[in-house]
């Protein structure tokens, strides 16, 4: 017969909210501020998290800003966790722990513990996203069953969107984040009625961590063919958009629906396969040469959004565009490109300013009580002297590494004296503050040839670690000998064995669980602005030998060698986070903390 543990606790468990101390709205570069006093008593801190609502862009399809801009939506990877800069926590003054490039080590830890299971939690929890494109942009709603209206523009008459029913519609999302931090990742029960708690959240600047949904054929541009024209100067009003296939596999060679996996539901019209269409009714974008050599200028506004049916003559299937006044063109009528931001990135004047907005902020802490004995016990154990609590924790150090620069030496003047990790993420500083940058955030590759450590003298590895694998992108297609199979690999798009088991070691040193590597070769392109596969590529070096135990870095130099070829034309930014252990003293002389 099974017997229960005579040693097990019987705890009380009960829930409370905490809301912001300084206010309930807050933007980029704003501080929010959390008290977890004493009365709470007791709290799981590790089952803790923060309860908001975030609006990437004005719910009102009317508003000024929202008639040009595209659909916005924060970084896919680190979700919300992108909107904190850094995250500070003290107790009656005294700094317990500090995190600088919170986002970027939240990015790294995201893409390394990630599985589908996880990718799911993560969607409904903290607004993050498997992909850029509409369907998956967690502050956008997309429609569900669409009424036929007339679209006079069009000959013939056919199913369209009218600006009360959008192909997409900006949306507040309620998150749940927890936050990655040593006290708030302690599986240990954590005393409040002794040290109660100050949380400090910096907030990041909007352009870094808000993303447009992806248009189209590029980061920024639809690409379509006029309809109607005539000789001489060109009035058009119509354009059928060639990116077909990238809005729920409508448009195919067949008629509309494609496939029966693209058929609408019941009660449903065709124009439902719109729901991944970057673009609505009334918003105003920019019609520009798509690359065919006539100029054309201004910018209109959309008045109807359609599918070409099965019975139109021209391209069936194709998503087509209409405004309501005529395009002024010269030249040939084909490739029209129609942009949602000016070349370069740069917004156009009347995008207004990109912003999100946090509203109602809230800290949720398990309360946890314990039995009346064991509170006892402690607070004889305080009369004593004092109890303490060890946490890991992360320490960030910044090394700028200039664009010409091929050699670089980067000091981390770790002065700690357990440490377990270090991870090192280069983060590129050009377009930094771009929406349409997916990788302000991720560590990128960046033509990087061969990385080594120094810790206190000595070089660690023993030998560098050989990065050029990651360079050689167009490598071919590799079989053995003549029998034509191609292998699912190329020479070159992964990073070597030896980079990856010092990765992994770093990472699972730093209790990161790692669940799988991919994503250190997801953006090993330097191009690669808005890739929907960008990952979070970094070097790292373990400094432990196994559990429980550590090295000692007070007073003893740490440095990395970190080396690129003279196509690495950027600036970065490399950010060193140290993972080690820290322990918290509380008892009648205060709190105190030891590195």
């Amino acid at each position: 017969m099974f017997q229960p543990r005579s040693d097990a606790q019987k705890i009380g468990v009960d829930s409370i909210k905490i809301p912001c101390r300084n206010g309930t709205s807050f933007t980029q570069d704003s501080i929010v501020r959390f008290e977890l006093p004493r009365n709470i008593g007791f709290a799981q801190l590790s089952n803790a998290f923060i309860e908001m609502e975030i609006e990437t862009q004005n719910d009102d399809l009317n508003a000024a800003a929202n008639l040009t801009q595209p659909a916005l939506m924060l970084d896919r990877s680190a979700g919300a966790s992108s909107i904190i800069n850094r995250c500070s926590i003290r107790s009656e003054g005294r700094l317990i722990e500090e995190l600088n490039g919170y986002n970027v080590f939240a990015n790294l830890a995201n893409n390394a513990t990630e599985t589908q299971g996880a990718i799911n939690k993560r969607s409904v929890q903290e607004g993050c996203a498997s992909s850029y494109m509409i369907v998956d942009n967690p502050y956008c709603t997309t429609n569900k069953c669409i009424a036929p209206v007339a679209i006079p523009a069009v000959t013939p008459v056919v199913t369209g969107l009218t600006n009360a029913n959008q192909c997409w519609k900006p949306i507040k999302r309620k998150v749940c984040l927890p936050l990655n931090t040593g006290l708030f990742n302690s599986p240990h029960a954590f005393g409040l009625a002794m040290m109660p708690l100050e949380v400090e959240i910096i907030l990041e600047k909007s352009l870094r961590v808000l993303r447009a949904s992806n248009p189209g054929d590029s980061a920024t541009t639809l690409v379509g063919e006029c309809l109607a024209g005539g000789a001489g100067t060109y009035q058009r009003r119509q354009i059928l958009i060639n990116a077909r296939a990238l809005y729920n596999g409508i448009g195919g060679n067949a008629p509309v629906p494609a496939a029966a996996a693209n058929a609408p539901q019941a009660g449903e019209q065709n124009l439902n396969l719109l729901n991944n269409f970057p673009l609505r009714v009334g918003q105003v974008v920019r019609i520009s040469d798509g690359g065919s050599g006539f100029a054309i200028g201004g910018n209109y506004p959309i008045e109807a959004i359609w599918v070409q049916d099965s019975a139109a003559a021209t391209n069936p299937g194709h998503v087509g565009i209409s405004f309501a006044t005529d395009v002024t063109t010269n030249g040939a009528a084909a490739d029209i490109a129609v942009d949602l931001l000016a070349a370069g990135g740069a917004p156009l004047a009347e995008h207004g300013t990109f912003n999100y907005r946090v509203s109602n902020p809230r800290m949720v802490i398990p309360k946890v009580v314990p039995p009346p004995e064991t509170v006892n016990a402690m607070y004889q154990a305080m009369s004593k002297g004092a109890i303490s609590q060890e946490i890991v924790t992360y320490t960030c150090y910044d090394n700028a590494i200039p664009a010409s620069q091929t050699t670089s030496t980067s000091i981390i003047p770790a002065n700690l004296s357990r440490c377990k990790s270090i991870l090192s993420v280069p983060v590129s500083q050009d377009r930094n503050d771009n929406v349409l940058n997916s990788n302000s955030l991720c560590g990128q590759f960046l033509d990087a040839t061969q990385y080594e450590y120094q810790i206190n003298n000595k070089l660690v590895p023993d030998r560098r670690c050989d990065l050029t694998r990651e360079a050689a992108a167009n490598a071919p297609l590799v079989g053995p000998g003549n029998d034509g199979v191609l292998k699912p690999y190329r020479l070159g798009t992964h990073p070597g064995g030896f980079h990856l088991f010092e990765a992994e070691k770093a990472l699972r040193s730093a209790d990161i669980k790692v669940k799988n590597l991919n994503f250190i070769t997801k953006n090993a392109n330097v191009a690669a602005f808005n890739a929907d596969e960008s990952g979070s590529w970094f070097v790292g070096r373990s400094l432990s030998a196994g559990v429980g135990t550590s090295q000692n870095l007070v007073g003893k130099s740490a440095m990395l060698y970190l080396d690129y070829t003279a196509n690495s034309n950027m600036v970065k930014l490399l950010r060193n986070y140290v993972v080690h252990i820290r322990t918290i003293a509380f008892g009648q002389e205060g709190v105190q903390v030891f590195y």
